[in-house]
């Protein structure tokens, strides 16, 4: 009888055992979907993330290139007001010469004018250059920041 009870005993063994390592592969399967879970999320997490940086790097940019665009129209308006400034400051002024050289001959107050006429139009010319410039500049660096926010959006998309 011995031998029997012993026998009876080894197949509860086998069976607890087998009971236990079923429950173990279960509970491991379970982790591991939990883990691929949990994975897709922070994936997904970081997808969004990256999508999110994209549209604010996307909206950095154009409010740059407004910011850009203001500046140059800016630029040109002050040098607009600053050609006025001259023109009608120095109209004054070459009124007002004309005035006290009563006694002078008027080919010296033509002389006086087109010399005056030809220093206003030196600095309208340097303006328009500077103003020329500072819109080239702008252009640049609006081109610029074009490159690098496409390389950007290629690295993101890729």
């Amino acid at each position: 009888m011995d031998g029997v009870h012993m026998e009876r005993r080894g197949r509860r063994s086998q069976q607890e055992e087998g009971e236990e390592s079923s429950a173990g592969s279960a509970s491991r399967s379970r982790a591991a979907k939990n883990a691929e879970l949990e994975m897709a999320v922070l994936i997904q997490e970081l997808m969004s993330l990256r999508e999110e940086r994209s549209e604010l790097r996307a909206r950095l940019f154009s409010l740059e290139d407004e910011r850009g665009g203001l500046e140059t129209a800016l630029d040109s308006q002050r040098a607009r007001t600053a050609a006025l400034e001259a023109k009608f400051g120095r109209e004054g002024e070459s009124s007002g010469d004309e005035g006290t050289t009563t006694g002078a001959p008027p080919t010296q107050v033509l002389q006086r004018s087109s010399s005056e006429r030809e220093e206003e139009m030196r600095g309208r010319i340097a303006e328009l250059l500077q103003a020329v410039e500072k819109v080239k500049r702008t252009s640049e660096v609006r081109q610029l920041r074009q490159m690098e926010l496409i390389n950007e959006l290629r690295e993101t998309n890729s």
